[in-house]
């Protein structure tokens, strides 16, 4: 970022897991060497402060604690890429204080929740950005010029995160917390969006392995759209596949740049990929240009992420009942992952704090065995998950 430009002098930066460090990294390389970079980590703070200590010396601080941001003069800016459950709290604070404000996906885990803080910083006028780091590669613009002008019949996407798999030097992990849709759907709906004009409308859902293999099938207009999702896979993929009439056009960033593939040839996605900025460099770069010089940029808008929650509100409810179906089918059968990845799920929702290990999975399952198929199902009714959660505590003890 061109230094004569940047007048920022203060960033903070709130989160201490695995992205919160690929941020820190991404800025220590983009912004001035004057530009102090604080981090808030209320969990963990010592680990972070070791981290941080050997790769950046004095020019990044870390602080154990939430950030309330009430003198303004804390930070010229924010980024918030904390756990998905703490965003909108957090986001509101800045906010209020009038700071300029990047989250990381998803902006909020419901509608109701996204439209109360894009309408806070509306009616404060202070810049709210919602990260979407695809719209920032050189790949995807590409491919979405190759087939703008073809007839769209059908959209397939694919998108697997590896059961052991290290990002920017980081061990990856997901938050068990947040079910696989909400976490990919912030990526994929604005790629979708840049192949096919029109809302997407959800049209069915299935799922396998407790829900960490998930099958979304939208439409957008009169396209048919199916979204293949999966964690704890073997291999990560990120595959795009248009089918037009006369052929198929395929892009595969799974290794990026990736390749874009049509007509029985092969291109590389981004010739510039070594020489120029990559996806999260550019939007970070963005960002700090908005804020700095008072503009906005429309792949940031906040307001497009309601598009996001709304669609994901509307996944739950049929995501839950084919959960309980999937459940309710094994009762009786012995543990295996899927199991252990469904339990996870519903104890994470229920509280973050409670432990997810087999010395309180196994119980749980054996506890729910006991208790027979009608018990599973009763407890997912409405979608009401802690009767379910104080059933499978209650079966621990």
């Amino acid at each position: 970022m061109r230094g004569e430009t940047f007048n920022l002098r203060r960033l903070a930066v709130v989160g201490g897991g695995r992205w919160a460090r690929v941020v820190i990294g991404v800025l220590h390389g983009i912004v001035p060497r004057d530009v102090r970079i604080r981090v808030h980590t209320p969990h963990n703070g010592s680990a972070m402060q070791r981290w941080a200590a050997d790769r950046y010396g004095e020019r990044v601080d870390v602080v154990d604690a939430l950030p309330d941001f009430r003198d303004h003069d804390s930070a010229d800016a924010v980024i918030i890429a904390n756990a998905a459950q703490d965003h909108i709290a957090t986001a509101g604070r800045a906010i209020r204080a009038g700071i300029p404000t990047l989250v990381e996906k998803p902006l909020a885990l419901t509608e109701a929740e996204a439209n109360e803080i894009v309408g806070l910083a509306e009616s404060g006028q202070v810049l709210l950005a919602s990260s979407r780091v695809p719209l920032f590669s050189r790949y995807i613009p590409a491919f979405a010029r190759l087939v703008a002008s073809e007839r769209i019949a059908s959209v397939h996407f694919t998108w697997a995160d590896a059961r052991d798999e290290s990002r920017y030097g980081q061990p990856k992990q997901f938050d068990p917390g947040l079910p696989l849709f909400n976490d990919v759907l912030p990526h994929i709906l604005p790629i979708l969006g840049m192949l096919l004009n029109g809302a997407h409308t959800l049209t069915g859902i299935a799922l396998e392995d407790g829900g960490s293999q998930t099958e979304l099938r939208l439409q957008a207009g009169d396209v048919p759209c199916t979204l293949s999702l999966t964690r704890n896979a073997p291999s990560r993929r990120r595959i795009v596949e248009a089918q037009t009439p006369g052929q198929p056009f395929i892009l595969d960033f799974s290794e990026e740049p990736g390749q874009i593939c049509s007509g029985g040839q092969t291109y590389v996605g981004d010739l510039f990929w070594n020489r120029e900025p990559r996806p999260l460099a550019s939007m970070l770069q963005c960002f700090l240009s908005c804020v700095a010089e008072g503009k906005v940029d429309e792949r940031l808008s906040a307001r497009r992420a309601i598009a996001e929650c709304r669609l994901a509100d509307e996944v739950l409810p049929v995501y839950l009942l084919r959960q309980e179906e999937w459940l309710t089918a094994r009762v009786g059968q012995p543990i295996d992952d899927g199991i252990r990845y469904l339990l996870a799920e519903i104890l994470a929702r229920h509280d973050r704090k409670l432990p997810r290990g087999d010395d309180v999975i196994v119980p749980i399952w054996t506890a729910m065995n006991a208790r027979g198929a009608a018990a599973v199902r009763k407890v997912f009714e409405g979608g009401d998950l802690h009767a379910l959660v104080k059933t499978l505590l209650e079966g621990i003890a």
